[in-house]
């Protein structure tokens, strides 16, 4: 991919570096010379990795930000340059990748000028040099596929443990009115329940996940299973502020009636990210009814 850049051929040799991470950093030195401070000369408060030179030092941000580039590709933290290069490169197509190396070619320049002759160019200047190189200039892609695929991801069903019943539950607002489907798998993936509906209400994406959430829970104890969990795909559903009213809704609604035998037991509610990433409300009633909420980032919060 490199060598099928739309752009000056050491500006191709540079992004070849980016990749084998041969630049001359002050932290690679560092490595070399025991002695030598890796600080960054320009900020002097972080380590000057190949990432802080050219994404995380703020001019640097602030040059790729004049350009119109995603504030995705600028988040997340990123142990290689050639990692983030491929973040960049699942997002532009060829000619954005091409101009975005570009850039990234007088970002460095701008670095060297810093540390050798004490000058440093405004974010602006940096992008008019850069963008003089190029016709049609830009790092943003709106109609084109990208340079590089984005990797599969298996978004499939999976299976539950042993013994465990999985309740899948999934609802969408539309003209006013909300519609749920709820379905219920054991471990081999036989459908066990099932229930749809629709409502004359007009609800928010949350309040609509959290009433199929009762439906399914109203479905698990219809059917008295002891063992199950729940599944979503609403993101935003683990952290809804109306969590307190769900553990209400746990207590006085889903438990009424049931047997105390059956009320002894674990029970998960698992929210897929989209990002191969699961955030996870697990309850667990024993005494007493204890919500606790996993952020994906070995967080946890109870409530």
């Amino acid at each position: 991919m490199v060598w099928k850049l739309q752009t000056l051929p050491k500006i191709r040799i540079f992004c070849w570096r980016i990749g084998h991470d041969i630049l001359l950093t002050y932290e690679k030195i560092s490595n070399i010379r025991r002695d030598f401070n890796s600080d960054c000369l320009r900020c002097g408060r972080d380590k000057e990795t190949l990432i802080h030179a050219l994404k995380d030092y703020l001019r640097a941000r602030a040059v790729l930000m004049h350009g119109g580039l995603n504030s995705k590709l600028l988040d997340g933290s990123h142990c290689r340059g050639v990692d983030w290069i491929k973040k960049v490169a699942r997002s532009l197509d060829l000619k954005a990748l091409s101009d975005f190396i570009t850039v990234l070619w007088n970002i460095w320049n701008n670095r060297k000028n810093k540390v050798f002759w004490n000058m440093e160019e405004d974010a602006k200047v940096t992008w008019e040099k850069a963008a003089a190189l190029s016709q049609d200039f830009r790092i943003f892609n709106l109609l084109h596929e990208p340079s590089l695929p984005k990797p599969a991801v298996n978004k499939g069903w999976r299976k539950p443990n042993q013994g465990m019943v999985k309740i899948n539950f999934d609802a969408v607002v539309k003209d006013r009115k909300t519609s749920f489907g709820i379905i219920a798998r054991d471990h081999d993936g036989f459908v066990l329940g099932r229930r749809p509906g629709v409502l004359n209400r007009n609800y928010n994406a949350e309040w609509a996940e959290l009433y199929a959430l009762e439906e399914s829970i109203k479905l698990a104890r219809d059917n008295t299973w002891v063992r199950f969990e729940f599944e979503s795909d609403c993101a935003s559903l683990y952290i809804c502020p109306s969590l307190r009213i769900l553990l209400s809704l746990f207590v006085q609604d889903s438990y009424t009636g049931l047997d105390s035998s059956l009320m002894v037991g674990s029970y998960q509610i698992a929210v897929n990210c989209g990002d191969n990433s699961e955030c996870h409300l697990e309850l667990t009633y024993a005494a007493t009814l204890r919500i606790s909420v996993n952020c994906g980032d070995n967080s946890r919060r109870n409530l």
